[in-house]
């Protein structure tokens, strides 16, 4: 592997790992508690959450598990923006994008209880995205 690819890891990994301290605090969970309930260590922890060693997939895929969250919402904000989806036309033979399915979107989480107006905001943004894309199958 060479340097240059290297570095983008551990900044990547970097990245990955400041988003998952951030959930770690909104939920007031300990890195300490995160290892208890990953049945690791707290040093290895400590380990992928300060870039000492970086977080591989399988890593993140536990840590979501635990968090109970998916992996892309570990990923940075900006990573998340470039997320699309694809679905056939009606031919079946070409693949078209999709509207981008997590840009602009706040993770559910991430809503507080008793904020009702950007919840509905999100419905309705949810129910146009999949109406446009029904619409397009058509």
């Amino acid at each position: 592997m060479t340097n240059d690819v290297q570095q983008t890891e551990m900044d990547m990994s970097g990245r990955v790992a400041e988003e998952i301290r951030a959930l770690l605090a909104r939920r007031r969970m300990s890195g300490r508690e995160l290892a208890r309930q990953l049945g690791v260590s707290p040093s290895w922890v400590s380990y992928r959450l300060t870039g000492t060693q970086p977080i591989d997939l399988n890593d993140l895929d536990a840590i979501a598990q635990v968090l109970g969250v998916g992996i892309v919402d570990l990923l940075p904000r900006d990573r998340r923006q470039q997320v699309t989806g694809w679905y056939p036309t009606v031919s079946g033979d070409v693949a078209h994008p999709r509207h981008p399915i997590v840009a602009g979107a706040v993770p559910l989480g991430e809503i507080r209880h008793g904020d009702a107006r950007r919840e509905r905001r999100v419905s309705r943004t949810a129910e146009r995205i999949t109406s446009m894309s029904f619409a397009a199958t058509a």
